[in-house]
C-alpha cells in the first residue's frame, strides 16, 4: 500500500502522522500493535534511563546574574532612575525563576531539585540585601517576591515521598559536617 504523493511522511514525531500509519498499518497486520507497543515502550526507557544517568543541573549561576542585576548593573543610577528600571530588573529576576523551573523539571534527578531550591532562596536573599534602595524597594513591591514563591511551590509539591527522603538525608549529612568542622 503506497501512500499518495501528498501524504508521503517525513521523519517527524508528528501524532497526526503517527496515528496515520498505525490506521494503515494495523488492520492489515495483526501483530503490528504489540510489535509497536513493544517497541514504544523500550523507547521511553531508553530516554528514561538516559534522563536518569545525566548529570544534575546546577542553577547557581542564575543566582549570580540575579545578583549582579540587583547590586552591580545599575549602582551609578540615581535613585530616580533606579525607579524607572525596576520593571526590567524585576523581568530578568523572573525570567531567571522561569528558567530554573524549566530547567529542573527536564531533570527526574533529586540533586537538579536541590539546585534550583537553593538557587531560588539565594535569589530571595539577594533582593532582600540589595544595596541599591530604590530597586531594593521597588522589587519587593513588585510581583517577583510572589513569582519566586510559587516556584518554590511548585518545586516542593512535584517532589514525591521518596525525593523528600532523600533531600533530609543530604540536609542531615550537611548539619553532621558542620557539628564535624566546629569540633
Amino acid at each position: 500500500m503506497s501512500l499518495p504523493p501528498t501524504k508521503r511522511l517525513r521523519h517527524s514525531n508528528d501524532p497526526h502522522q503517527l496515528r496515520y500509519i498505525l490506521a494503515s498499518i494495523l488492520p492489515s497486520h495483526p501483530y503490528a500493535l504489540q510489535d509497536f507497543l513493544a517497541h514504544h515502550q523500550a523507547y521511553l526507557s531508553s530516554i528514561e534511563d538516559q534522563r536518569r544517568k545525566a548529570p544534575p543541573k546546577d542553577f547557581d549561576y542564575l543566582s549570580k546574574s540575579c545578583w549582579k542585576e540587583l547590586n552591580v548593573n545599575h549602582r551609578t543610577l540615581r535613585p530616580s532612575q533606579q525607579f524607572e528600571i525596576i520593571g526590567d530588573i524585576s523581568e530578568v529576576i523572573e525570567n531567571a525563576i522561569a528558567t530554573i523551573l524549566k530547567g529542573y523539571k527536564e531533570s527526574p534527578r533529586v540533586e537538579t531539585k536541590l539546585s534550583a531550591l537553593e538557587t531560588l532562596r539565594k535569589i530571595g536573599k539577594s533582593i532582600i540585601l540589595c544595596d541599591e534602595g530604590e530597586i531594593r524597594k521597588g522589587v519587593m513591591n513588585d510581583t517577583t517576591p510572589s513569582v519566586l514563591d510559587d516556584a518554590m511551590v511548585e518545586i516542593l509539591d512535584g517532589m514525591v515521598e521518596e525525593d523528600i527522603g532523600q533531600v533530609l538525608d543530604v540536609l542531615d549529612g550537611d548539619e553532621e559536617e558542620e557539628e564535624d568542622e566546629e569540633d
